[in-house]
């Protein structure tokens, strides 16, 4: 179990351009056209499972579990939204990370996100019993 090697304190920041389908009129046009909190979500997702991928063998993988969010301020097409993410605290195969999504020097949400180790053979008999015909 190659998890157990996961350090604390592990941090990785990605910078993401912003696009009009990342935001939330996408869903309607008569909404503004602002960085939708899903997709803040999926980056937050994105970054955290990024960091852990170089602790974990090919015999496991991580799922998001939980996210807390708080979408502060609005962000627009063209400005590029920096995501940071940190390990804070592990306990046994769960990894809780604490996450800062800014433009520049404004803060557009913080976040707690916790992802979960699991056998990759377990995903993929759920995943089996899942598929539609």
């Amino acid at each position: 179990m190659k998890y157990i090697n996961i350090p604390d304190g592990i941090e990785k920041s990605i910078p993401f351009i912003i696009e009009d389908r990342h935001c939330i009129s996408r869903l309607d046009e008569g909404l503004p056209t602002v960085l939708a909190t899903f997709v803040i979500v999926e980056w937050i997702e994105i970054v955290s499972a990024l960091i852990l991928f170089d602790y974990i063998d090919s015999e496991w993988l991580t799922v998001g579990s939980n996210i807390n969010i708080d979408h502060l301020a609005i962000a627009v097409p063209g400005q590029v939204l920096m995501v940071e993410t940190k390990i804070v605290e592990r306990h046994r195969g769960d990894v809780l990370f604490n996450a800062v999504a800014s433009v520049g020097a404004k803060i557009i949400s913080r976040a707690t996100h916790r992802r979960t180790l699991v056998p990759r053979k377990i995903i993929d008999r759920q995943i089996s019993k899942e598929k539609v015909l």
